[in-house]
């Protein structure tokens, strides 16, 4: 519900920096970080996140795998837009 709060991805940060070992073995906090780390531009940073999270997740929490892979694939969507201006378009000829 704070998606839009001024500084939210670096307060999120903080907060699972908080949890014991970083969050590192809660699939829950590792998806906040994923999220986090993508709103800021840190795309591999939030991939090797969200990868995390899918592997810590325990089978059959389908919706919230739903939400991981959703996750995963925004990071690419937004890694790879950042890359567009970096890409050039053979011209086609005709």
């Amino acid at each position: 519900m704070g998606g839009l709060l001024p500084s939210r991805a670096d307060a999120l940060l903080a907060l699972v920096d908080r949890l014991p070992d970083g969050g590192g073995d809660d699939p829950i906090a590792q998806f906040r970080k994923a999220s986090a780390l993508r709103a800021l531009g840190r795309f591999h940073q939030a991939h090797t996140a969200i990868e995390r999270a899918l592997e810590l997740l325990p089978p059959g929490e389908l919706a919230v795998h739903a939400d991981l892979v959703r996750e995963h694939a925004l990071i690419t969507a937004a890694y790879d837009l950042t890359q567009l201006p970096h890409r050039r378009r053979k011209p086609t000829s005709q």
